[in-house]
């Protein structure tokens, strides 16, 4: 910002470490902090510049700080900077009180708050602005007057007779100044019809409780053009009757237009993003069916697959053929109930995890002749999986639930199975245990001949995962993967 654009601060204290301290908390791009190390070098500074605001010690050498105060009050161009005591001097009521009647607006004790001060000389800076605003305004009226599109005018309280109109006002309704004075009822007969009652209305009001007001209103011009204004009137001071009004009408012809013109661009707009909605919406809904239509459709096709393996096992007589199409039926249901679970569900993005498995270890207990009686299946989870996940995760509790129903409980034992899935920092941790009879010491995961557990292997590869087993009691594998993008947080409902 260039110098002469800053807002002047004097800082005066014999002290440098105090200015030094001063600056520091009051230190921005907008601020010209001048200090002074002394009154006399505080008066001259006065002479040279117009400052905003004075901050300034009370003990000095030669003038203290209530002599320096008085002194700049008696200045007239001096007379209304505010003045701001920053001492260590003395906090007793005596000095505070000096201090006001030396023409100061505030008594800060040293240490300062830096916020205080900060917050009070914000206070002080913005109502210099203020009035450095006004002053430029009245400076610049005479002339907003001649050349902007206002009419400034007066009437008669009880007769709206214009008795003083500005030469502007031809220019603006092509109506000569003689007009507006000499018909009584001007403004009744040129206001626009449909706002001609509210607007007198307004007038008689705005006279009679003696209030100011802005009225916004048509009028018709000599060519027949409806021309907008902005009236700000009032009663004068010094009419203590409320015999006349006075006020400004400021021409908004164009703001109207273009407010209106922006006004039908929102309605055009907002009826066109109405429009596109309804059609994406369409579009949305479609696609969901779509997708629906698609699950369905995988699904019946993997629950052929499923029916023709059924099919199968009847004509094989071997028990370990048997077997392995059992269990290639049950990997393809696993799949297949995904599938049916999306096509039910309204939120095509996930699938729950717990209502899920509750689902598919049901069918692999009915599969293996298993009653809940004997050997129990607990799920704990509160989460949901998108379809890339649900896949290989429901795979591998498939393989690890067969197995347990196969192994873990011989010779009729009871037991239980516990499936859980929890969530933490991004992490999916699932635990799949029995209380079975566990698993040989010698068993080692990444070298078994067993297909399903060369699959669960393989699975949590694929979910970039690790695994973890632990032989007793029962068996228990622990398996830890990062979460995928786009995965839900959690489930809509826990089975």
């Amino acid at each position: 910002m260039h110098e002469k654009n800053k807002i002047n601060i004097l800082m005066v204290d014999d002290h440098p470490e105090s200015l030094v301290a001063l600056e520091a908390v009051l230190s921005r791009s907008n601020y010209n902090l001048v200090k002074a190390n002394s009154g006399e070098e505080a008066l001259r500074a006065l002479l040279r510049m117009e400052f905003a605001l004075i901050l300034l010690d009370v003990r000095m050498p030669d003038l203290n700080g209530f002599e320096i105060a008085r002194l700049i009050r008696q200045r007239e161009k001096n007379r209304h900077i505010p003045i701001i005591f920053v001492t260590g001097y003395s906090k007793d009521t005596e000095s505070i009180t000096e201090g006001y009647l030396s023409g100061a607006v505030d008594y800060l004790m040293k240490p300062v708050d830096p916020d205080i001060l900060r917050a009070k000389a914000s206070f002080f800076i913005d109502l210099f602005i203020k009035n450095e605003s006004v002053k430029q305004a009245g400076q610049h009226y005479a002339q907003l007057v001649e050349t902007a599109r206002v009419i400034v005018w007066r009437a008669d309280a009880k007769s709206l007779e214009f008795s003083y109109v500005s030469r502007e006002a031809e220019n603006i309704l092509g109506y000569a100044v003689s007009e507006w004075t000499s018909n009584a009822d001007f403004l009744k007969d040129h206001m626009h019809p449909e706002d001609r009652e509210r607007i007198v209305s307004a007038f008689f009001k705005t006279a009679e409780e003696r209030a100011p007001s802005e009225l916004e209103y048509r009028m018709v011009a000599a060519d027949g053009r409806i021309v907008w204004f902005h009236n700000m009137l009032r009663v004068p001071e010094e009419d203590l009757e409320g015999s006349e009004l006075i006020g400004i009408m400021l021409e908004i012809t164009e703001r109207k237009e273009a407010e209106e013109a922006i006004r039908r661009a929102n309605e055009d707009l907002e009826q066109r993003v109405q429009e596109r909605t309804i059609e994406l919406q369409k579009m949305l809904t479609e696609k969901e069916m779509l997708l629906k239509e698609i699950h369905h459709r995988v699904k019946n096709n993997l629950q052929i697959i499923s029916s023709l393996l059924s099919l199968q096992k009847n004509y094989v007589k071997n028990q370990d053929g048997w077997h392995v199409l059992n269990e290639s039926q049950n990997r393809v249901f696993t799949m297949a109930l995904i599938h049916e679970k999306l096509y039910k569900t309204n939120d095509l993005s996930e699938i729950d995890f717990s209502a899920y498995i509750v689902d598919l270890g049901a069918t692999l207990f009915e599969s293996y002749g298993i009653g809940p009686d004997r050997v129990k299946l607990s799920v704990q989870s509160a989460e949901a999986l998108n379809i890339d996940t649900a896949i290989p995760c429901g795979l591998i509790v498939n393989e690890l639930v067969t197995n347990a129903l196969k192994c873990a409980f011989p010779d009729g034992r009871s037991g239980e199975i516990t499936v859980s899935l929890t969530r933490n920092n991004g992490q999916f941790s699932m635990i799949v245990r029995d209380n079975g009879v566990g698993i040989p010491n010698d068993f080692d995961l990444r070298k078994t001949n067993s297909l399903g557990m060369r699959l669960v292997y393989t699975l949590t590869s694929q979910l970039r995962g690790t695994m973890d087993l632990e032989r007793s009691p029962g068996t228990v594998l622990h398996i830890v993967f990062p979460e995928s993008k786009g995965a839900p947080t959690h489930a809509s409902a826990i089975a």
